[in-house]
């Protein structure tokens, strides 16, 4: 994703990092990391571990900004891993 900055007059657009390609397009509600830590009665640190090895899809509000998760994803965490065969 793209971030557009004016300095002065001049235009430059910087990458913004995200983890989740298609977050623009969907219609449903995001919570916080310490929401997500709340509903599974696990630590905030396990929610951002999971994020930053990509185990949980999430977004950045902002370039620095804090995690928001997808309530779909936010489910996924719920269920159990399937077995490799």
């Amino acid at each position: 994703m793209l971030s557009m900055h004016t300095i002065g007059e001049e235009m430059t657009m910087t990458a913004m990092p995200t983890t989740h390609a298609d977050h623009v397009l969907r219609d449903e509600p995001l919570f916080t990391v310490d929401e997500v830590a709340a509903m599974y009665r696990i630590e905030r640190s396990t929610v951002v571990r999971r994020i930053t090895t990509g185990q949980l899809p999430a977004i950045r509000v902002g370039a620095d900004g804090p995690y928001r998760i997808y309530e779909s994803d936010a489910r996924r965490l719920a269920k159990p891993a399937t077995p490799a065969a």
